[in-house]
């Protein structure tokens, strides 16, 4: 047997769970844990499997977000019909639903809503050693105290803070230039104009900010509790940091997200310049479609993370998936482009009317000499495109439209960023209601801060864009479990990124996730599309 404990959890409870795992490893007992023990090109679906299998106790971490997960109550239903032993360990003060109730209906509870966590986890690592039938040892007799220091040095006012040193559990070493510690998920919003000066925290039932030049030391004991190391030897209590994490940029212009729980300490750097550089962009190599003059990225074959928030199918973490290599469009297809096509194919009027709507918002007409741009917008994205439109535009530049999963790994990279830019919203990235003014689309080169890391333009705001693929509700649910064809029939297809129409309140509408249909027909003044290549 290679692992004593299956640890299962919901992705909003991971902190959670690894300083548990954490835990119980110090402890010697074996753990396996997702995503962390699931070797890259395996199946999500068989490596749980085969851990259900090869544990002796299943370990639930339960809490509102696991009561809801059906992914957690298929592992918990699993370990029920393999004969494994069931440990619930309740961080919330919640009943079970029916469904996971009848999974668990004659098991005893740990229940761990009372402050300190860690005490719980103690306590819970008992319970798993009696459930294994190990032996605790006692542990070793603590070392002596070392020597008192020498009396500090006469107070001096500190150099500005001009970066931030963070090193992990691991002895990873980060420096952030702009940086700030969220004390709550939820009121990131509520603190954005503040975490950049001040750290903020929780005691009690208070928010306290401490200016950043006033801190000399951080050290983070555990993911409930840090100790502040003030100058001249003030300290503050242990201030709750529950779900905590931090946030900047670190020194190649990346959003840095790390939770407080994996953090051994930080150290702001005093009299230091870092430089500002742009955001890292992927080298990879290019073509220019010989047809129409489109220009395509290499996306290279290999794994990235798809799916998280925005798919509206309940809560999907994000997963791994493995993509051959292909070919995707740097910008959407402009009107200058799609009016060449429609001059050089010259469609009838049933036709044309199938691919494209020239009555209301778009920027083609008919002209003496077939069809033309106008307006001023060449360079803007062709709307009110039909998919069967899209589609036509791309066989005749002998090309294609990209599957959602190729779009998905065009606009986040591999790395399973919430934006193409990173993980943090930024108003003036991409094209939305919110600073579009008067007009709508926008041209394909602006907004080139808002490239995702192959380079790509405009993967987000501007226009919606149409993927290959028949929409269906399950798609994510079977490419979790590794399968990526393409659902076949009916009339909707996939559109992702949000538009020129589309507005910050509907926040799912802007992470690259996202997902809607639209019927083959349908013709939007805010629907586009970009083209793709296999090499």
């Amino acid at each position: 047997m290679k692992h004593d404990v299956f640890i299962s959890y919901s992705s909003h409870d991971k902190a959670i769970a690894d300083a548990i795992c954490s835990k119980l490893e110090n402890s010697k007992v074996r753990c396996w844990i997702a995503p962390r023990d699931i070797l890259p090109g395996v199946e999500f679906g068989e490596a749980i499997i085969d851990a259900l299998v090869d544990c002796r106790i299943l370990l639930l971490v339960f809490s509102a977000k696991a009561n809801n997960s059906p992914q957690v109550r298929r592992e918990v239903e699993r370990a029920v019909g393999h004969g494994k032993i069931i440990v619930p360990f309740r961080i919330e003060d919640i009943l079970p639903t029916k469904a996971m109730e009848f999974a668990l209906f004659n098991t005893h509870w740990l229940d761990a809503m009372s402050p300190p966590l860690e005490l719980h986890i103690d306590k819970l690592t008992d319970t798993i050693y009696r459930l294994l039938g190990y032996e605790r040892t006692p542990p070793p007799p603590p070392p002596p105290p070392p020597p008192p220091p020498p009396p500090p040095p006469p107070p001096t006012k500190p150099d500005p803070i001009t970066g931030l040193q963070i090193k992990d559990s691991s002895g990873n070493e980060t420096i952030l230039n702009e940086y700030g510690v969220v004390y709550n998920l939820n009121a990131e919003k509520k603190l954005a104009n503040s975490i950049r000066d001040h750290l903020v925290i929780e005691k009690g039932n208070a928010i306290q900010e401490i200016p950043w030049d006033q801190i000399e030391q951080i050290e983070i004991r555990n993911m409930d509790a840090a100790m502040i190391m003030l100058l001249h030897d003030k300290s503050l209590d242990p201030v709750k940091l529950r779900s905590g994490r931090l946030v900047g940029l670190d020194e190649s212009g990346f959003t840095l997200v790390q939770d407080l729980a994996n953090i051994h300490s930080i150290t702001p750097l005093r009299g230091k310049t870092i430089p500002e550089k742009p955001p890292l962009i992927i080298s990879t190599d290019s073509i220019k479609n010989a047809k129409d003059g489109t220009e395509l990225i290499l996306i290279p074959e290999g794994i990235f993370l798809a799916g998280g928030p925005g798919i509206n199918q309940g809560e999907c973490a994000p997963f791994p998936v493995k993509l051959p290599s292909f070919y995707l469009a740097k910008y959407p297809v402009t009107n200058e482009q799609y009016a060449r096509f429609l001059s050089e194919t010259n469609p009838d009027l049933k036709d044309l009317r199938k691919w494209i709507n020239l009555d209301q918002g778009c920027f083609v007409r008919k002209s003496m000499a077939g069809y033309e741009p106008y307006g001023g917008k060449n360079d803007h994205p062709v709307v009110n495109v039909a998919w069967d439109g899209a589609q036509a535009y791309c066989s005749w530049a002998g090309l294609r439209l990209p599957t959602e999963l190729e779009w998905e790994k065009g606009a986040r990279g591999v790395d399973g960023r919430l934006y193409p830019w990173g993980n943090k919203w930024e108003q003036d990235k991409c094209r939305y209601d919110g600073n579009k003014g008067d007009e709508t689309t926008c041209r394909i080169t602006d907004y080139k801060e808002g490239a995702s890391p192959w380079g790509i333009h405009q993967m987000l705001g501007n226009v919606m864009e149409w993927c290959a693929d028949n929409y269906e509700d399950s798609s994510y649910e079977r490419y979790w479990k590794g399968d990526l064809q393409m659902p076949q029939g009916g009339k909707a297809h996939v559109l992702r990124g949000g538009s020129w129409r589309s507005v910050t309140y509907h926040a799912n509408e802007f992470v690259c996730a996202e997902r809607v249909c639209s019927d083959r027909i349908f013709l939007d003044h805010n629907y586009g599309f970009r083209c793709a290549k296999t090499p």
